[in-house]
């Protein structure tokens, strides 16, 4: 269903606000094998960046069992595949959180990469996955509202219709925001296979793939400075 295939990422275009320390720190022709080319950018973004360095934050019971359950996701599984219950659980948990909270952006990120790895590892077949992979859409355009206006706190111009790159320099130090659109592009990538690569990009996908891949890796590298 999916082709695995490699992919060599290039240094994209530097936006307003990141220095140029940040911007020669970028890794140009790194190697990394993968199942998804659309993906890639996004979760090497995520890894690399805030696997490093994160703002403390105090989470919410149901956070933190989503967290701990998480952990366990892999356990146990066979054959590439994972045990349905773990990953079912984080995603009913967060959804849960969302309920209460609903706007915070740090139970959707994790929503996104549940429903990741439930269409990716956990399905039962095609159907499944692609469901997955359109809630994860749909939690990555909330994530960019919200992150929109988190980002026109205090700012005179109309951040409404900003792309995810344009908000990197009102949202430096975020890993929240990091870590969203990370997965945001990550849930657009696999939505674009499932769906298919011509009708995903009649949509315009791909730049959305392009922009919350390159926001990710911009707000990394502000993170580990």
């Amino acid at each position: 269903r999916l082709v695995q295939r490699r992919s060599t990422w290039s240094s994209p275009t530097r936006p307003q606000g990141v220095s140029l320390g940040q911007a020669a720190s970028v890794p140009t022709g790194s190697r990394c094998a993968g199942h998804s080319t659309l993906s890639l950018r996004c979760i090497a973004a995520y890894r690399w960046g805030m696997s490093s360095r994160r703002p403390v934050h105090t989470h919410s019971p149901l956070v933190e069992e989503a967290d701990s359950t998480w952990a366990g996701r892999a356990e146990a599984g066979h054959g590439g595949r994972a045990r349905v219950a773990p990953v079912r659980r984080v995603v009913a948990l967060l959804r849960a959180e969302l309920t209460e909270e609903p706007l915070s952006v740090d139970a959707r990120w994790r929503l996104m990469r549940a429903l990741y790895f439930a269409g990716e590892y956990a399905s039962s077949g095609e159907a499944e996955a692609k469901s997955c992979f359109l809630e994860a859409t749909r939690v990555a355009g909330e994530s960019l509202s919200l992150l929109r206006a988190r980002a026109q706190e205090g700012s005179s111009r109309d951040l409404s219709r900003s792309t995810p790159v344009d908000l990197v320099p009102r949202l430096a130090g975020d890993g929240e925001a990091a870590a969203a659109f990370a997965w945001g592009g990550v849930a657009w990538g696999m939505y674009a296979l499932a769906e298919g690569i011509f009708a995903a990009a009649r949509e315009g996908v791909a730049a959305r793939i392009r922009d919350h891949a390159e926001a990710a890796l911009w707000l990394s590298l502000a993170l580990d400075d």
